[in-house]
């Protein structure tokens, strides 16, 4: 997949809005220090124009394929399933 930036985001109080280091922050606060463990070792599960989804053994992650218009990979979002919902 290459590289994919991790942007800062914004926390807007809603799962649903919010992205970026400031959602896993606030909502999957255990993705932070696993994630440059787990994160390369993820898989693409599925893929269309706005979106990837990765998925390893025991989290999943979407990294978003364009920033505002422009094509950039960043990370929205990461959680561990049997905890939380994207």
């Amino acid at each position: 997949m290459g590289d994919v930036d991790l942007v800062f985001g914004r926390d807007s109080g809603s799962k649903a809005t919010s992205f970026g280091v400031a959602k896993l922050e606030r909502y999957h606060p255990e993705m932070l220090d696993v994630l440059p463990e787990v994160f390369p070792q993820m898989a693409v599960e599925s893929e269309n124009e706005n979106s990837v989804q990765l998925v390893s053994d025991r989290y999943r992650a979407v990294v978003r394929k364009t920033w505002f218009g422009d094509e950039a990979k960043w990370l929205l979002t990461a959680f561990e399933p049997s905890n939380n919902t994207p």
